[in-house]
């Protein structure tokens, strides 16, 4: 990691921070979604830019805060042997968890919630090289590292809704929780991983408008456009079904195609406005995963596990932000955004085991949104004497709004410059 570190610090002394490719996800906080790439012709960027944050909270499906995995509401532990075949309850024979949805109770017995905390970092390298006529090709490389710890089950049972169980022998059982899933090949621990996310190659097309006649009553100096399209490869990890906790660093296996829009308006050279719509489109998978096998299980943990193809829904991003120039070199940028994924669907290859109204009925298959504010500073040191000179910037990423979600705020800087081929 040290070796890859210093790489990508070496990289910054040559790389200028237009456009960060947001790869969003429901425990991965969107980035600022990026401006117009300037019509630049034959210009090469190497763009490098280093964040990071961390989280104990997240957002549940009515948008209120609670601790980081109770996104999904309550994990129900009574019934998660129900409807599970016989050859996964023979791994562990001897518990009766296999039985304990048999059982008589109240309402809220065997229920429960999770918490723990996360910690992300991240370090993106994009090498962009513009073409003739506003063509360009964008390369996106992001090194992320994602670190999930103190992950604790609170177990909500009481003793007057026991019922039919043995009180004691559930305590028992919950105290010994992880160790009693792991007979069924399931670990609900916490989780590391650093590595390679999740590489995107894109074709770009920007556009600059100026018509003097018809835009200067309307003190506009210019406006600017850009479109993007693209694929994005999966070469993060994939995670498997029994590491109910560990995360992929990009989409876990699902090859996606990005389509993206920018547009900006620059009034008298000291303020623009821009405006984002985005959309991630993925392509199908079969994975085998962890599936619900009776309508009354909720949360993280699923005993069954089969074969299925995994259709995700897009993720829409929109946008828009307010530049100004605040001082000779210095601007000061504040943007909005809001994104949401569509729900998630499952067809289950084993439809004997699973049925599709049971497992598509499940919250971690749901939508999920976030509604953030983006903060930028930037000092820019060009001039028409040192146009090669380097610029810095710091930028926040805060959520002030989202659905089944964890709240991590993201805070990082880059340092650079632009170069540009002569002929």
């Amino acid at each position: 990691m040290r070796l890859i570190l210093c790489f990508i610090l070496a990289f910054g002394y040559v790389s200028a921070m237009n456009a960060l490719f947001s790869a969003p996800d429901y425990y991965r906080t969107p980035l600022f979604f990026g401006k117009t790439d300037p019509v630049c012709p034959w210009q090469f960027k190497i763009e490098t830019a280093a964040f990071g944050g961390n989280s104990s909270e997240g957002f549940n499906g009515c948008g209120k805060k609670v601790p980081l995995l109770s996104i999904y509401g309550l994990e129900n532990i009574k019934d998660l042997a129900e409807g599970a075949p016989e050859s996964i309850l023979a791994q562990n024979s001897n518990t009766f968890l296999n039985t304990l949805y048999t059982n008589t109770t109240g309402a809220n017995f065997g229920k429960g919630f999770w918490s723990g905390s996360i910690e992300n970092f991240e370090w993106d390298i994009t090498f962009l090289q513009n073409f003739d006529k506003g063509f360009f090709l964008e390369l996106f490389i992001p090194y992320r590292s994602i670190e999930l710890s103190d992950v604790k089950f609170h177990d909500l049972s009481i003793e007057s809704e026991a019922g039919t169980i043995n009180f004691s022998e559930w305590k028992t059982f919950v105290q010994s929780l992880n160790s009693n899933l792991s007979q069924y090949g399931l670990n609900i621990g916490a989780s590391d991983t650093s590595g390679v996310g999740d590489i995107v190659l894109m074709l770009g097309w920007s556009f600059c408008f100026y018509d003097s006649c018809m835009l200067e009553k309307w003190k506009v100096n210019a406006i600017e456009t850009t479109l993007k399209v693209g694929s994005l490869f999966s070469s993060s990890n994939t995670v498997p079904f029994g590491r109910i906790f560990s995360f992929s660093r990009g989409y876990n296996g699902h090859t996606a195609y990005p389509v993206i829009f920018n547009g900006t308006i620059y009034f008298r050279k000291w303020v623009s406005f821009g405006a984002h719509i985005s959309g991630i489109f993925f392509g199908s998978r079969h994975k085998s995963i962890g599936m619900k096998t009776a309508a009354q299980q909720n949360g993280w943990v699923k005993l069954a596990h089969g074969r299925a193809k995994i259709d995700r829904g897009p993720i829409w991003t929109l946008g828009a932000y307010i530049q100004t120039n605040i001082y000779p070199g210095f601007s000061f940028l504040f943007g909005t955004s809001y994104v949401q994924e569509e729900e998630t669907v499952l067809t289950p290859c084993n439809t004997d085991v699973f049925k599709c109204k049971i497992i598509n009925n499940d919250s971690r298959l749901e939508a999920w949104e976030f509604g953030m504010f983006h903060f930028q500073l930037e000092y820019d040191f060009t001039s028409t004497k040192y146009p090669k000179a380097p610029y810095i910037y710091g930028f926040a990423s805060v959520p002030f709004h989202g659905k089944r979600v964890f709240d991590t705020s993201l805070f990082g800087g880059t340092f650079g410059i632009n170069c540009v081929w002569k002929f």
